[in-house]
């Protein structure tokens, strides 16, 4: 007899919660830290009240905490939130984590600095989705606050995820990705099967992300109400383009 385990097709993040930090260890949260602050360092916000979008996990949001930053982690994912405040717990430094769909931003004061990290961004697959969470934060920003965001360019996509397959094995599960570039519609799709040990299902899970070209931002910044906008490339201060691998934006509301 030949035991076959179901496919359980989920949400993005239900499966990949549980491993999303094995997956995703290469990155360098210590340095994506030290460069906000340099930015911070440059732009000087007037607080340290800081909003971050999209958080995942937390792991940044505690580089900052441990730093002073009085920090609220919002993500979409419910099942990425309880790892982050599993850590937090553990580390016992106080951040806030709220469940919350970044197209749809209701929280309560204002904030002196919001991150949306990690291409994010390219999450939201219409530009009406961007420039409502353009709006939003500048809502939220107090005078002189600074937004920070970025995108995954085209180029990295061609460069990294034209076509790109990989299995990997760790305590008590196995995964397999294959990441995909649609070019003529500009979306990046990432593939997902997870395995849990001693249990009867593979999670599968599809992610969408638009590539937006630099043009296409820049166009919903000018029309947005920041007044300051930089973009550079990939946690440097040299001016971002096409042929970056990602881009920040570094945008600063009017300070009275």
């Amino acid at each position: 007899m030949i035991w076959r385990k179901k496919k359980i097709a989920c949400n993005p993040y239900l499966g990949l919660a549980p491993i999303y930090d094995f997956v995703m260890r290469h990155l360098d949260y210590q340095g994506w830290a030290d460069y906000l602050e340099q930015i911070i360092s440059r732009l000087s916000p007037p607080g340290r009240r800081t909003l971050e979008l999209a958080c995942g996990t937390g792991s940044l949001t505690l580089k900052l905490a441990r730093r002073g930053y009085q920090v609220v982690g919002t993500d979409i994912s419910e099942e990425m939130l309880e790892v982050a405040q599993k850590k937090t717990n553990t580390a016992d430094i106080p951040v806030l984590f709220r469940q919350m769909d970044m197209r749809h931003i209701e929280i309560a004061g204002h904030f002196d600095i919001v991150l949306c990290l990690y291409d994010s961004i390219n999450y939201l697959m219409e530009t009406q989705e961007v420039e409502k969470v353009l709006q939003s934060v500048h809502s939220l920003l107090s005078p002189g606050g600074i937004f920070v965001f970025d995108i995954c360019t085209e180029s990295n996509s061609l460069r990294y995820f034209r076509d790109r397959r990989e299995r990997e094995m760790g305590k008590g599960f196995s995964y397999w990705r294959h990441s995909y570039y649609l070019r003529p519609t500009r979306i990046q799709i990432t593939e997902f099967k997870i395995e849990f040990d001693h249990q009867d299902k593979v999670f599968t899970e599809l992610h969408r992300q638009r590539i937006y070209s630099l043009d296409e931002i820049l166009q919903m910044l000018n029309q947005s109400a920041f007044t300051s906008v930089e973009f550079y490339d990939d946690q440097t201060f040299r001016p971002g383009s096409e042929d970056s691998d990602r881009i920040h934006f570094v945008l600063q509301k009017y300070c009275l």
